[in-house]
């Protein structure tokens, strides 16, 4: 009898450690995707479950930030960045760091030259 109770006790605190696994698993990450225009980046950021506070960057090639946007994203929903005055070219990268969750990038956006305000 003692041995049963001891496989039982020893096995609930490992299928708790494998529930709260699978229900931490289960929440998603913000999202976004990013696209080149004349002379900015456009982001579409969707939040997940929780308010975020996350901080969008454009990167050039040397990896150094020339545009950089702290948006608050609500759960669930979508929101739209720009990021204004990047020179034109093509390997820009677009960098979303959001408070408590995994950084997300995306690589190669092309920026055309900007309109001539004249």
């Amino acid at each position: 009898m003692e041995r049963r109770v001891l496989k039982a006790f020893m096995a609930a605190p490992a299928a708790i450690a494998l529930a709260a696994l699978g229900a931490g698993a289960a929440s998603a990450d913000a999202t976004m995707t990013a696209v080149g225009g004349r002379g900015q980046v456009t982001v579409s950021a969707k939040g997940d479950d929780t308010t975020r506070e996350c901080d969008f960057s454009v990167l050039d090639p040397s990896r150094e930030t020339i545009a950089s946007k702290e948006v608050i994203l609500a759960p669930k929903a979508r929101q739209t960045v720009k990021l204004t005055s990047i020179p034109s070219g093509s390997f820009y990268t677009v960098v979303m760091d959001c408070t408590g969750q995994n950084t997300t990038s995306v690589e190669s956006i092309a920026v055309r030259p900007a309109p001539d305000p004249h």
